[in-house]
């Protein structure tokens, strides 16, 4: 199975037209986009690598008519909603998420690399919730 960075990277080297569907596909409703980190860009600069990762970003409309929703009620609102009743409509957000390992230093004296998991970081999977 590839891991969401290689399968981001093949999707970007495909042609055009593919990107362009792939695009389509994903406008306008609830799905996972790209988003590329920097530490640097929020100030974590004791990381050693990855200097960036892709770690995706959940954007688009819920509403009942499409989209996976993270549980019934979610469905219920977005039906309520689009019935015309004064309801908050569901919002995208990440469900699923994978972990990214950082090499960085430590608090010790002297500082030594380490390596520390961090959980919730990457985003798999989107859902109306």
């Amino acid at each position: 199975m590839e891991n969401d960075a290689a399968e981001f990277e093949r999707e970007s080297t495909e042609t055009p037209s593919t990107l362009r569907f792939k695009r389509e596909k994903c406008t306008g409703h609830c799905c996972r986009r790209p988003l590329k980190i920097s530490f640097a860009d929020i100030g974590w600069n004791w990381i050693v690598e990855p200097k960036e990762f892709e770690a995706f970003n959940c954007k688009g409309m819920c509403n009942e008519s499409y989209g996976y929703f993270a549980n019934f009620h979610a469905n219920m609102l977005s039906t309520l909603k689009t019935n015309g009743h004064n309801v908050t409509r569901p919002c995208c957000v990440p469900k699923k998420f994978k972990t990214l390992e950082l090499l960085h230093y430590d608090d010790k004296k002297p500082p030594e690399l380490t390596t520390t998991k961090l959980r919730h970081v990457i985003v798999r999977e989107c859902a109306c919730t």
